[in-house]
């Protein structure tokens, strides 16, 4: 049940200073933006900038950040602890991050005064005496300012937004997620009366410290990474929800508060989604929150999403970024990527989860579309600027987001829900509230599937691209379930684009339904015969779409089929065609299958005319194994092949005309009528008596060249008969016999 809070709200927020500037004017970088690209998530030059995080001989437990906001001014001033402990011994001194732009007025290490020395982003703070491994070792920063990144003041809010490495400009830290706060975070937020604080975990107490001012003190258990600590600050309307006795609270704008609640709805299917995906929500001992900020986008700060007031329309119009900043509760939060050149550990793993929510609320077209999206978005960045999706060259990328996704989405095909899903549940229990890198999700999902994915990972995370096909298929004449299939690959290869490796799914439509076979493709030119249950009407390439690919059916023409059959003085080739508006002709390429020769040309033009074709291959030699390839060419002069097929060649035309003694003779039953026409003609063969009257006719009409053997059934009294063939050039007549 939902619960409006309105106690506490002022309607009207302090007037700022000076006027407000974006954090990034995304117009600067207009051929990266993909789904998420325009949405600030830090400053992009400093995402620029990925490392494995400064070397560093101590090990942050907790952060506790004590500082008051000064809205007028635009400073922090304050106090945050850095509670840590040494790692090895002997060490004299601690680098942090913080900010150029702050004042520190002074430094204590385990209470005591510290020297230290403030320059261009680093503070460094001496231990005097050298401290040895194991050591605890607090570090208290008192420090004001201006921040210059990472917080910033609008009309509408004060907020943080510091993705990747923009933390330090408003608290001292170790600014890298490799290093997160094992025992969390607590902050005491001071700010004007007039508005409240959201933040991370749980809110422990509101206090006043001087009349005008309230402390907001907000208490987070679990680990957590630097970028992921946040504040958000305004005249807040708040509203909560629950989800299995677990707190989701929300802070938004007063004059959005009826539009928030619509749009906010789905969050508790959201985590029940989420939940039987990838396991228990990760921190369900405090809360899942949203509070509103004029940030374009929006940011998983743990436990408390940051999100603009663009994203009120109702669900599910735009719950989609919801889902994304949701599901990074999981992937980014509860597992963090370890250094930012594996970055699409975090925002693949949202971007897909986002679609895989489509999928559980609104099925699977929706799942579907939402991919296909994914897929467009992709593509035409990759049209201009092609790199891989591991250490990329631009963070907020597709590359990074949807191409992200993309992996996913074919790691699940290729491995099956349970493996899949089970997979993922395994890599975020062996690194939960810890990070993770790329080559560890390559580990965790091996060892619990028993498979070997470095094959799959090598193209699709450390090469960049992605493969284009093109594939033709032919349908056997006499055994319509058997299908000839190419699959070719057409793209560009380059240092970073291979010949992809992958299975691909064909789909067969036949009368008694759809059928699928799925084959291994690795190398750029692909041939396949595949035998379905049924007659296929219709083959379609990756159907449900689960590669990420292009593909075109080369196909000129729909073959119906393409077959050679054995006739006398050769071979007879035989093909049919559908919608074949486009084809100019065809040509008949022939070799000699035994001797394994090269393929010639056997028309001298083009065959043309009208489905069917028929084409006879004569001169051959007489019980050799020939094979044959069709091409269609169409009116651009591009070329389709089809085959191959073979046949035995036929014996030799004969050379004379002859008639040669019935068998068996003298006839009883049925006798056999034999023969041989050098070339085609009229011809007439009839059975006279001894007086030279016709009495039956055996045949009269027109015969090919050829060696006949003509059954006759014999109904003549027994006698002494005449057999006479007649042909428009040639004559001959034999006796023979009939008996009882």
């Amino acid at each position: 049940m939902k619960t409006i809070y309105v106690g506490l709200i002022i309607t009207v927020v302090a007037a700022s200073a000076s006027v407000y500037k974006p954090p990034v004017d995304v117009s600067l970088y207009p051929p990266f933006e993909s789904a998420l690209a325009p949405f600030y998530k830090g400053d992009i030059d400093h995402a620029l900038m990925v490392d494995e995080g400064r070397p560093h001989d101590f090990d942050v437990k907790r952060y506790v950040i004590d500082i008051e906001i000064d809205d007028n001014d635009e400073t922090v001033d304050g106090t945050t602890t850095i509670e840590t402990v040494i790692t090895a011994d002997g060490t004299e001194e601690m680098v942090f991050d913080l900010g150029y732009e702050f004042y520190v007025g002074a430094v204590r290490v385990n209470g005591s005064s510290a020297s230290f020395n403030h320059s261009s982003g680093l503070l460094t703070v001496e231990l005097a005496p050298a401290l040895d491994d194991g050591t605890p070792a607090d570090v208290e920063v008192d420090y004001a300012g201006p921040p210059a990144y990472g917080m910033y003041f609008a009309p509408e809010a004060i907020f943080t937004s510091v993705e990747p490495s923009d933390s330090d400009h408003w608290y001292p830290c170790y600014d890298h997620p490799s290093d997160k706060a094992e025992d969390g975070c607590e902050l005491f937020i001071t700010v004007d009366s007039d508005f409240i604080v959201a933040s991370v975990g749980l809110l422990e107490n509101v206090t006043t410290p001087i009349p005008g001012k309230r402390t907001y003190h907000w208490v987070g258990t679990y680990p957590i990474a630097t970028y992921l600590i946040s504040v958000a600050i305004s005249d807040y309307a708040t509203f909560s929800d629950s989800w299995e006795q677990m707190p989701i609270d929300y802070f938004v704008y007063p004059s959005l508060l009826d539009d928030a609640m619509d749009a906010y709805a789905n969050t508790p299917l959201m985590l029940t989604c989420f939940k039987e995906l990838y396991g228990e929500y990760p921190f369900k001992d405090e809360k899942y929150g949203m509070a509103m900020a004029p940030m374009g986008g929006a940011m998983e700060h743990q436990t408390c999403t940051t999100i603009d007031d663009y994203w009120s329309h109702p669900a599910p119009e735009d719950d989609w970024i919801i889902a994304h900043e949701l599901a990074h509760q999981w992937w980014g939060d509860w597992v963090t990527c370890g250094t930012w050149a594996d970055i699409w550990l975090n925002e693949g793993f949202a971007t897909y989860s986002d679609a895989l929510f489509h999928e559980y609320s609104q099925g699977w077209d929706a799942f579907y579309n939402r991919m296909q999206s994914f897929k467009q978005q992709y593509f035409d960045e990759d049209e201009e600027y092609r790199f891989p999706i591991y250490d990329p060259d631009y963070m907020w990328s597709a590359t990074v987001y949807e191409k992200g996704a993309w992996i996913l989405h074919m790691l699940r095909h290729l491995l099956g829900d349970d493996d899949f899903f089970g997979g993922l549940r395994y890599y975020g229990g062996q690194h939960e509230y810890d990070t993770a890198v790329t080559a560890e999700l390559i580990d965790d999902m091996e060892a619990y599937t028993g498979e070997d994915l470095d094959w799959f990972f090598d193209e699709w995370v450390y090469l960049a691209g992605y493969p284009e096909f093109e594939y033709s298929w032919t349908v056997d004449r006499r055994e319509r379930s058997q299908v000839f299939v190419v699959i070719r690959q057409i793209q560009d290869l380059d240092p970073l684009t291979p010949v992809f490796r992958t299975y691909v799914d064909l789909t067969a439509d036949t009368p008694s339904g759809e059928e699928t076979i799925t084959v291994w493709v690795q190398d750029d030119n692909e041939q396949y015969n595949l035998e379905f249950s049924d007659t296929v009407n219709e083959l379609y390439f990756d159907k449900y779409g689960w590669l990420l690919c292009t593909v075109v059916d080369s196909t000129p023409v729909t073959l119906d089929y393409f077959e050679a059959e054995s006739v006398t003085g050769g071979i007879e080739l035989s093909w049919a065609v559908r919608d074949s508006y486009d084809v100019a002709g065809f040509n008949l390429y022939r070799a000699r299958a035994e001797k394994k020769t090269e393929p010639v040309k056997i028309n001298a033009e083009l065959i043309t005319g009208e489905s069917p074709y028929v084409y006879e291959d004569k001169g051959l030699i007489s019980g050799e194994t020939y094979s044959y390839m069709l091409e269609a060419v169409d009116f651009s002069g591009a070329t389709e092949t089809f085959g191959p097929t073979t046949a035995e060649a036929g014996p030799a035309l004969p050379t004379e005309f002859a008639l040669a003694q019935n068998a068996p003779n003298p006839a009883r039953g049925v006798t056999n009528f034999r023969f041989a026409l050098p070339k085609p003609t009229k011809a007439e063969l009839a059975v006279y008596d001894m007086a030279g009257r016709k009495i039956a006719t055996v045949f009269d009409e027109r015969l090919e060249a050829g060696e006949y053997n003509v059954p006759y059934e014999v109904s003549l009294a027994p006698g002494v008969y005449v057999y006479r063939l007649t042909t428009e050039t040639d004559a001959a007549a034999r006796k023979f016999v009939v008996v009882r």
